[in-house]
C-alpha cells in the first residue's frame, strides 16, 4: 500500500490557550423541614443563610469560616445579624473577602448550645467588590480604603459598629471618644473626623423611617448623615434593609461609602434628595435600589427631587452597581462652584425606566462607562456649563437622546433642556445604541445624521485612548476637550471594561442590594420606554411596602425570651396646610411580651399651596399697590406690596389676611376683627377667579370693625344659597344695598369702620382697598392667538390676550401650550448608511415631515461578495469540483453553486478550491498572520485576496509527494536553503501513513540593526528628555527602553518614521492590528518597507 507525505509547510503553527474566570454563586433552596437550610449563597463580600426554626430552639448562636480552615476557625456573627421573619430564621456575614466559606447555624436551649443539632451549610462563592473608578485611582485620597472597610472587604480594625433598627433608632448608645452617645441623631452629629473619630460602619436592619435619624448639621436634608466625618460605612444588612422616607446625605466629609440600601419615598415629603453628597472626598456609593422619593414643591419633581445628587466641589466620587427605579432626575453632577474637574465615575449603573440626568453634569470631569440604559423617555447623559465626560462602553435600549450637550445638536431638537447653560463636551467610544431618537457625532456620520463639526451631541472615538483635537469646542462657551482620559489615573484598567453586549447580563445580575433586593417590579417597556409620568401603580406599591422582619437578634424565637421592638409606621391622618398629622407606630414583633404595642408621632403641617397673585391696588409712579393670593387648599390668603412703577421690590414681607379677608380659616384675621358665625353649608361664591365656600353668616350678633388707614373703598361680596340682591347691610350705621352683582362697595374715611347686619344674608369675602384704586369688577374677555406654531418636536404657544375694558385687570396675557406634534414617520425604511463588505450600514423611518429618524437599525456587513471575479485568487469552480467528488455528484458542473458551497462552508472547512493557493499552506509560512487570525481560515483566505496576492505572498503548497510506505520522502532543497530554516518538525525517513511536515524557522535576532527602520538611538534620546536625564548617551540603554516599552507606547524614535501617522494612514492594517501599536511597527520592519509604504509622519 502506498502512503502519501501530503504536505510539505514552510511555518511552525502555533495553538493559544486563553485563561477565563467564571464567577458562580451557590444558592440551593432544599426542602424546608425542621431545622433545615432553605436557602444559602455567597455574594459580594458577604454569604448568608436561610432556615426554618428547629423545634424546641429558644434561639441561636451563627458562625462564619472559611471553607478550607478546621472548625476551631469558626467566627461567631454579632447577634442582630440573626433576624426573624414569618416561616424562617436569616443570618448574613459581613466583611468578608473573596474566597470560600461555610456557614455553622447552633441551636440554643435556654441559653446553652445544643451542637448536636448544628447545621452547617455548603460551599458558599464570596467574590469582591468591583473597585473601579476615580475613588480608587493613584491620586485617590482614599484608594486604601473607603469608609470602615479595607480593600479586600474586611472591617478595619479599629473600626466601631453601630445596628440602627426602627425600634431602637432613638435609644441605641455609642461611645466615641470618652462621650456616650444616645440615639442615632446625636451619634452622627458626634461623627467628626477632628474629634478623632474611629472608622464607624453603620449596619440598617430591616425598614427604618426617618423621624430619629437626622442629625442637626443633615436636618434640612431629611436624612440620616454625617458632616465632618471621614471614614464612616452606611450599609443594609441583607435583602430587605430600607430606608422608608428618609435619605441619605453626606456633608465636606472624606472617605465615605453607602451600599446595600433601599431607599422608598425619600425627601422627608419636601425636597430633600435621595442620596446628598455635598463638599466631600472619596465617596462610594455602590449596590443600592434607589426607588421614588416623595413629591417635591416643584412640578418636575413628582417622583421625588434628585435620586443621587453630588454637588458644591465633590471630588473623587464612584457611583456603581445601583439600581435607580423609575427616577425622575437621576444625578445632578456638579452646580456652579466647582474649583476644578473633580473626577467622578459611574459605572454599572441600571439606569431603568428612569427618565434624566444620567448624569447631568456642570463643570466636572466624569467618566461613564458600561452601564445599563434601559428605556430612557428623556435623555442619558447631558454635558452642561463647561464639563466634560469620556461616554465609553455603554449599552443604551431606548434611551431618546443618548448623549447631550446644552444649546447644540440634539438638545436644540429636544427644546433646550439645560436652562441656557454654555455646552460640555463629550467624548464617545465603543457604545452600543438601539431605538435613539438623535444622537449627532462631530466627526463621524455613524449617528440618526450627518456629522456637524459645531453642532454635535459627541466626539465619536476610534479607539479608547485617541484624543479630542482642539477644534471641536462647545457651540455655546467654547469649551474644549481636555482629554483628561489619556493624562489622568482613571481608577479602572482597559481590560476592565466590560463588551457592551455583556453589560445587560452583568447589570442585571449584580446592580442593587443582594440577589436584587427584596421588592419586585416588572416594568412594561412598550408603556416605560416613552412615559415620564409618574408610574401609580408602582408608587402605590412603594407606599404599600411593610417590612416582613419579625424580631432581631438570635435569641428572638421561643416565647419565653425577651421582647424587642420592631415597630412599623403608618401614616393615620395626613397633614395639611391648615392641620397637623399624625403616624401611628405598631409594634410588629411576635418575642416575648410588648409593652408598648402603639404610639403616635405629630407630623407637621405642610406649607401653602398658593395660586396666583391677584391685583388688589395697582401700583401707580408714586404709590405702591397691593396684591393677593390664596391658598388653594385652606383658604388662607397672603398680601405684598407691589412696588411703584419703575421702582425696585421692597423688602416689605408678606403679611397674612392684610386687607383681605375669606373665612376659610374662621374668624381670624390681622386686620380686621369679627365676631359672629361661620357656616360652609351655605354654598359658594366666585369672586375674582377664586371659588369661596365658607361664609360669615350677617345675624343680630355679628360686627366687623377695622381701621382704615386712609380713605377708601370697601367691597363686600354676598351671596350662596341665600339670594342677597336688593337686601342690605350696614356699614357705619348706614344701611348699603346689595347690587345685583351679590356685590356692596362703599367709600370709607380715615378711621374706625364697622360693618353690621340689615338683613339675613351671607357674607363670603371682604376687601379695603386703598384710595387711587378701583373695585368695579373685572370680567375677563380673552382673545386667542397662536404665537407660535407647534412643530414635530417643538411645542407651540397659544397666547390669551384680555380685551375687556371693565375694572382692573389682573391678568392681561396668559399662553398655553400647543403640543408638539409628534413625528409622521413612514412605514417604509430609508436606507441612510449602505453596508459594505465589512462596515454595518443602517436604516431607519424618515418623519414625512422633517426627515428626523427613529428605530434606526443596523444593516449588516453584506460580507464577501459571492462572485466568482472577488474569489477568483483562491476559488477555481472546475478545480473545486473535481476534487471534491460528493460536490460534482451533488452540482454536477454548477459553478455557482460551488461557488456558494466554498463561501459557505469549504472556507471554514479549509477546502482546497484551486491549484496554486492552498489556506493551510498560507496560514502555516506567515506568523504574523497566525498572530493575528489564528484558527479562523475565512480571514486567511480573505487576506490574500485583499492583501496577500498584492504583497507577492505565497500561498501555494510547497510540495506534495507520494511515496512507498517504509520509504522516505523527498525534502524541498529551496526551503532548507534559507537563511533562517531550522528543521522539519516531523520525520519522514520512513513513511508509515498520510502525513504533514511543516518547517520550523528560527526566530530573528532582535538587535538595533533589525529595528534600524523604526529607531536611532540619538533620535530617541534627544527628543524623550527624562530619558536622557536617565541613560546619557548610552545607546544600548535607549534601544532596550524602546523595545520594552517605547512600542507599546507609541513613542517616535527616528525622525522619517512615526507609528501614528503609520496607523492613521493604512485602514487595511487597522482593522487587523487595530489598537496593538507594536505590530504597526514590526509590519513596517518586516513588509511595510518594502512594500512602499510611508511611515513620514504627518507635516
Amino acid at each position: 500500500m502506498k502512503k502519501q507525505v501530503k504536505k510539505f509547510m514552510s511555518a511552525l503553527l502555533a495553538c493559544v490557550m486563553v485563561a477565563v474566570s467564571v464567577i458562580v454563586f451557590d444558592m440551593n433552596p432544599v426542602h424546608a423541614a425542621s431545622g433545615a437550610i432553605t436557602e444559602a449563597s455567597g455574594w459580594l463580600e458577604t454569604a448568608y443563610v436561610k432556615w426554618t426554626p428547629v423545634t424546641g430552639a429558644t434561639g441561636y448562636n451563627v458562625y462564619v469560616k472559611s471553607a478550607s480552615a478546621s472548625d476551631s476557625a469558626y467566627v461567631q456573627l454579632d447577634d442582630e445579624l440573626i433576624r426573624k421573619y414569618p416561616s424562617y430564621m436569616r443570618a448574613d456575614a459581613v466583611g468578608l473577602k473573596a474566597g470560600d466559606y461555610v456557614m455553622k447555624i447552633v441551636p440554643l436551649n435556654n441559653g446553652k448550645e445544643n451542637t448536636s443539632a448544628a447545621i452547617v451549610s455548603d460551599k458558599l462563592t464570596v467574590n469582591a467588590h468591583d473597585r473601579s473608578g476615580f475613588t480608587f485611582s493613584s491620586n485617590s485620597p482614599v484608594k486604601n480604603g473607603v469608609g470602615a472597610y479595607n480593600n479586600d472587604g474586611t472591617l478595619k480594625s479599629n473600626a466601631s459598629v453601630l445596628y440602627v433598627t426602627e425600634a431602637n433608632k432613638n435609644t441605641v448608645k455609642m461611645k466615641i471618644g470618652n462621650t456616650e452617645y444616645t440615639g442615632v441623631a446625636a451619634i452622627t452629629q458626634a461623627i467628626k473626623a477632628k474629634s478623632n473619630c474611629q472608622p464607624v460602619a453603620i449596619r440598617i436592619i430591616g425598614q427604618v423611617t426617618l423621624s430619629g435619624l437626622a442629625c442637626k448639621d443633615v436636618s434640612s436634608a431629611y436624612a440620616i448623615g454625617v458632616k465632618g466625618a471621614a471614614n464612616v460605612t452606611f450599609e443594609g444588612i441583607g435583602d430587605d434593609a430600607t430606608l422608608y422616607g428618609a435619605g441619605v446625605a453626606v456633608f465636606q466629609s472624606t472617605g465615605i461609602e453607602v451600599r446595600n440600601l433601599g431607599l422608598m419615598n425619600w425627601g422627608g415629603g419636601k425636597d430633600g434628595d435621595g442620596i446628598s453628597l455635598k463638599q466631600s472626598l472619596g465617596v462610594w456609593v455602590h449596590n443600592n435600589d434607589v426607588f421614588y422619593g416623595d413629591a417635591g414643591s416643584d412640578g418636575d419633581q413628582a417622583k421625588g427631587d434628585g435620586s443621587m445628587d453630588l454637588k458644591d466641589n465633590s471630588q473623587y466620587v464612584t457611583v456603581s452597581y445601583n439600581h435607580f427605579w423609575d427616577s425622575g432626575k437621576m444625578s445632578l453632577c456638579g452646580m456652579k462652584s466647582e474649583s476644578g474637574e473633580n473626577w467622578i465615575t459611574y459605572h454599572h449603573n441600571w439606569f431603568d425606566h428612569s427618565d434624566s440626568r444620567h448624569p447631568r453634569i456642570r463643570t466636572m470631569s466624569v467618566h461613564v462607562y458600561n452601564n445599563y440604559y434601559d428605556g430612557n423617555s428623556k435623555y442619558g447623559v447631558g454635558a452642561a456649563k463647561d464639563s466634560e465626560a469620556f461616554v465609553e462602553a455603554n449599552y443604551f435600549r431606548h434611551c431618546n437622546y443618548p448623549m447631550l450637550s446644552s444649546m447644540q445638536g440634539s438638545d436644540v431638537l429636544a427644546g433646550g433642556i439645560f436652562s441656557g447653560e454654555n455646552g460640555g463636551v463629550i467624548k464617545a467610544y465603543n457604545n452600543y445604541m438601539e431605538g435613539q431618537k438623535s444622537v449627532i457625532y462631530a466627526n463621524s456620520d455613524a449617528g440618526t445624521t450627518t456629522a456637524s463639526a459645531t453642532d454635535f451631541d459627541a466626539y465619536l472615538a476610534t479607539s479608547r485612548s485617541e484624543t479630542v483635537p482642539s477644534t471641536y469646542k462647545a457651540k455655546q462657551g467654547g469649551k474644549t476637550y481636555s482629554n483628561f482620559d489619556t493624562k489622568v489615573d482613571l481608577g479602572v484598567d482597559t481590560a476592565d471594561i466590560d463588551a457592551p453586549a455583556d453589560v445587560p447580563s452583568i447589570v442585571t445580575k449584580y446592580a442593587g442590594r443582594i440577589m436584587g433586593g427584596d421588592f419586585k417590579w416588572t416594568f412594561d417597556n412598550s408603556v416605560d420606554d416613552t412615559s415620564y409620568s409618574l408610574n401609580r401603580p408602582l408608587k402605590d406599591k412603594l407606599n404599600a411596602y411593610k417590612t416582613s422582619l419579625v424580631s432581631v437578634g438570635g435569641g428572638s424565637v421561643s416565647s419565653g425570651e425577651k421582647h424587642i421592638h420592631n415597630y412599623v409606621s403608618t401614616i393615620t391622618k395626613k397633614a395639611t396646610c391648615a392641620e397637623e398629622g399624625e403616624i401611628t407606630y405598631t409594634c410588629t414583633a411576635t418575642n416575648g411580651t410588648c409593652d408598648k404595642k402603639t404610639y403616635t408621632e405629630v407630623v407637621p403641617k405642610t406649607a401653602h399651596t398658593y395660586g396666583e397673585w391677584k391685583v388688589v391696588k395697582a401700583a401707580t409712579a408714586t404709590e405702591t399697590g397691593v396684591k393677593s393670593r390664596t391658598c388653594t387648599v385652606c383658604k388662607k390668603n397672603e398680601t405684598a406690596i407691589i412696588p411703584v412703577i419703575g421702582g425696585e421690590e421692597p423688602d416689605t414681607p408678606v403679611t397674612d389676611d392684610s386687607y383681605t379677608k375669606d373665612f376659610s380659616n374662621g374668624l381670624t384675621s390681622d386686620f380686621f376683627t369679627i365676631t359672629g358665625s361661620t357656616s360652609d353649608s351655605k354654598g359658594s361664591v366666585t369672586y375674582n377667579g377664586v371659588t369661596y365656600d365658607k361664609c360669615l353668616k350677617m345675624e343680630g350678633k355679628t360686627n366687623i370693625t377695622f381701621k382704615a388707614p386712609s380713605k377708601g373703598k370697601l367691597t363686600l361680596v354676598f351671596g350662596g344659597t341665600t339670594a342677597a340682591s336688593g337686601k342690605t347691610v350696614n356699614v357705619n350705621g348706614t344701611a348699603a344695598t346689595v347690587g345685583t352683582d351679590n356685590i356692596v362697595t362703599v367709600d370709607v374715611v380715615t378711621g374706625n369702620v364697622t360693618v353690621t347686619k340689615g338683613d339675613a344674608i351671607n357674607l363670603f369675602y371682604m376687601v379695603y382697598t386703598p384710595s387711587g384704586t378701583s373695585e368695579t369688577t373685572h370680567t375677563h374677555k380673552y382673545e386667542s392667538k397662536i404665537t407660535k406654531q407647534a412643530t414635530c418636536t417643538e411645542a407651540g404657544v397659544l397666547t390669551y390676550t384680555c380685551i375687556s375694558t371693565t375694572g382692573t385687570c389682573d391678568k392681561k396675557t396668559y399662553t398655553e401650550t400647543i403640543p408638539a406634534k409628534g413625528h409622521s414617520f413612514s412605514t417604509e425604511w430609508t436606507v441612510d448608511v449602505e453596508a459594505t463588505e465589512t462596515t454595518p450600514g443602517s436604516k431607519s423611518h424618515h418623519c414625512t415631515v422633517c426627515d428626523a429618524k427613529t428605530d434606526v437599525t443596523v444593516i449588516p456587513a453584506t460580507g464577501p461578495k459571492y462572485d466568482a471575479s472577488y474569489y477568483a485568487p483562491v476559488f477555481d469552480a472546475e478545480y473545486y469540483l473535481e476534487n471534491n467528488i460528493e460536490l460534482k455528484w451533488a452540482y454536477g458542473n454548477d459553478a455557482e453553486k460551488a461557488l456558494n458551497h466554498f463561501v459557505k462552508y469549504g472556507m471554514k472547512e479549509g477546502r482546497q478550491a484551486k491549484a496554486d493557493f492552498d489556506v493551510n499552506a498560507y496560514r502555516a509560512r506567515y506568523a504574523d498572520l497566525q498572530q493575528v487570525y489564528g484558527d479562523d481560515l475565512v480571514k486567511y483566505y480573505i487576506h490574500y485576496i485583499k492583501y496577500g496576492q498584492a504583497e507577492g505572498r505565497n500561498g501555494a503548497v510547497v510540495k506534495t509527494e507520494t511515496v512507498k510506505e517504509g520509504e522516505s520522502a523527498t525534502a524541498p532543497s529551496d526551503i532548507e536553503a534559507e537563511s533562517n530554516f531550522k528543521c522539519w518538525d516531523k520525520d519522514f525517513t520512513n513513511v508509515t501513513s498520510d502525513m504533514e511536515v511543516n518547517a520550523v524557522y528560527e526566530e530573528p535576532a532582535y538587535d538595533a540593526s533589525y529595528y534600524a527602520p523604526v529607531f536611532d538611538a540619538k533620535y530617541y534620546l534627544e527628543n524623550n528628555i527624562e530619558l536622557k536625564w536617565a541613560y546619557g548617551d548610552d545607546e544600548e540603554k535607549a534601544f532596550n527602553h524602546f523595545v520594552k516599552y517605547g512600542m507599546k507606547e507609541g513613542r517616535q524614535a527616528k525622525a522619517d518614521f512615526d507609528v501614528n501617522a503609520y496607523r492613521a494612514r493604512y485602514v487595511d492594517l487597522q482593522q487587523v492590528y487595530g489598537d496593538n501599536l507594536v505590530k504597526y511597527y514590526i509590519h513596517y520592519i518586516k513588509y511595510g518597507q518594502a512594500e512602499g509604504r510611508n511611515g513620514a509622519p504627518e507635516k
